[in-house]
């Protein structure tokens, strides 16, 4: 889809820890917690270019915590 807009690609899990990421490849998933830095870092951005981007959050999470 970014190709075809003529956006770059950013993979959200980017933005993650590295105990975040540590976790996640072990197959554990997040705590409530454990976004909130990466949610920071995500809207703290200056992205400069339009860009798609792909998440998977938290269960426990839903659209409304995102303003969706």
């Amino acid at each position: 889809m970014a190709a075809n807009l003529g956006w770059r690609f950013t993979d959200a899990d980017d933005f993650h820890a590295v105990a975040n990421i540590a976790k996640m490849d072990q197959g554990s998933p997040l705590d409530d917690g454990d976004p909130q830095p990466w949610r920071q870092r995500l809207f703290g951005a200056e992205w400069g270019s339009p860009r798609s981007m792909a998440r998977s959050p938290p269960k426990s999470m839903n659209n409304a915590q995102w303003g969706l």
